[in-house]
């Protein structure tokens, strides 16, 4: 019957490229590749957006460096082709230095807390003439303390539940900001 949902039969279809890659952890540019295509291909061309390309189903590629590539996959039976296309980004690899520069100054923890937080200083940071600056829900600042190097607590016992502000600054610069929650005794 014309126009049914039983009028036209699945068989014979043209197959349709998907594709998902996973980026190498050890190796930033290298990368494994994953074909996820649907209508039974019979033939894998990949374009790597750099000049090389592969026929496997599963190709591992590492690319000559930091870019932007367009990597292609066209897959191709009896019926015809189809063709799918996404752009990796590679950026530099942070090395380990440039991790330890951007990690935080200072880390507060328990958090949510009930009487005290500690406020842990970024090993090898040795504040001068630094403290630490806490501030209630409205802004208004409810304990300032000079901190040492290593692990500093600062006590809110007196202070009631709720969500306040702590603040590094040395020198009258503003070095880190973070939040931290009270919670009432049980």
């Amino acid at each position: 019957i014309d126009g049914s949902p039983c009028d036209t039969l699945g068989i014979d279809n043209i197959p349709l490229s998907r594709w998902r890659y996973e980026q190498d952890t050890l190796t930033p540019f290298t990368v494994q590749f994953y074909d996820l295509s649907d209508y039974e291909p019979a033939t894998w061309s990949w374009d790597f957006g750099e000049g090389s390309s592969s026929m496997d189903t599963l190709p591992a590629h590492t690319f000559p460096g930091p870019g932007a590539y367009e990597v292609c996959l066209t897959v191709s039976n009896a019926n015809g082709s189809d063709t799918k296309c996404k752009t990796l980004e590679f950026t530099e690899p942070v090395t380990a230095t440039q991790q330890a520069e951007t990690a935080p100054l200072a880390t507060a923890f328990p958090n949510p807390f009930r009487e005290r937080f500690s406020l842990s200083l970024r090993a090898g940071w040795l504040p001068v003439q630094a403290n630490a600056m806490v501030y209630d829900a409205m802004g208004r600042p409810v304990l300032t303390q000079r901190l040492s190097a290593g692990f500093n607590t600062l006590d809110l016992s007196g202070h009631p539940a709720g969500v306040y502000t702590w603040r590094l600054e040395e020198q009258g610069r503003v070095l880190e900001v973070g939040k931290v929650v009270k919670i009432g005794n049980r």
